[in-house]
């Protein structure tokens, strides 16, 4: 099983919707090797995501064996987003620095 945590930002909105998508990151969850079924980020780290203002909010991400998916998204030790979900999701939310990002996790057997 591949899982991966597709990051992109919106360069700007248009008229109250998102015109363009620019890639910024794919993570690569891997399985851990003392729990069978549970993917996490390479060693159960996070990633520090760069902002447009040279800022860094703290990703974590995680599938479990009973198939759901965990997103934790941290800046400056507070938690904007702690999201549990049953398979996949695309969640798009504006972050500090004021830009607008989409997280897409794509789950492929």
């Amino acid at each position: 099983m591949h899982i991966i945590l597709h990051i992109s930002i919106a360069p700007e909105w248009q008229q109250g919707r998102v015109d363009m998508v620019n890639p910024l990151v794919e993570l690569a969850l891997v399985e851990h090797a003392n729990l069978p079924g549970l993917y996490e980020l390479p060693g159960g780290d996070t990633y520090a995501l760069p902002l447009v203002n040279g800022e860094r909010i703290q990703v974590w991400a995680a599938y479990t064996a009973t198939q759901q998916s965990v997103l934790q998204l941290k800046y400056q030790q507070q938690v904007l987003l702690q999201l549990r979900q049953q398979g996949a999701f695309h969640l798009e939310m504006v972050l500090p620095d004021g830009r607008h990002y989409q997280f897409h996790w794509q789950i492929v057997p």
